[in-house]
């Protein structure tokens, strides 16, 4: 599992989708797993920011969004 946060100074450049990107290709490709990721509905940011990491929505319950790495 993994979580993070952007300072607000920083954030809106695309530091955390690249982050998040190479952390899951790293997960996939060198250790072999298959990198899921939620989020809070209500987190747009966090919404755009797994997406754009190469992440597909595959499902929701009441709280959060369920996505599957893709790339």
């Amino acid at each position: 599992e993994i979580g993070g946060r952007i300072a607000k100074a920083h954030q809106g450049k695309g530091l955390g989708t690249k982050a998040f990107a190479a952390t899951a290709d790293f997960a996939k490709n060198v250790l072999g797993v298959k990198p899921v990721a939620k989020c809070y509905k209500q987190n747009k940011a966090s919404y755009g920011m797994i997406t754009g990491a190469g992440f597909e929505k595959c499902g929701e319950d009441e709280t959060f969004y369920h996505f599957e790495y893709v790339k």
